[in-house]
């Protein structure tokens, strides 16, 4: 019983040990595109801004109807008063 309660906190240990690396390596990467961001924002001549792909219309789409939703159409038979 003392041994699985010895590999349960062990295991406790290892997984806290690798969340906190983990966060630690998160935190370190937010930090740097913090600080990219900031230079390009402030002196964009030292970080230059990568060209935008060229636009490509998108394909036509096919009418599913979703316009008509909520509209009343009448027949072209119909005669009003």
């Amino acid at each position: 019983m003392t041994v699985v309660a010895a590999i349960e906190a062990v295991a406790l240990v290892a997984v806290v040990f690798l969340f906190l690396h983990h966060l630690r390596r998160v935190e370190r990467d937010n930090t740097i595109e913090r600080q990219t961001l900031a230079d390009r924002i402030q002196r964009p001549e030292l970080l230059p801004v990568r060209e935008a792909p060229p636009y490509r219309e998108p394909p036509p789409r096919e009418d599913d109807g979703m316009s008509l939703v909520g509209k009343i159409h009448v027949s072209d038979k119909y005669e009003g008063e």
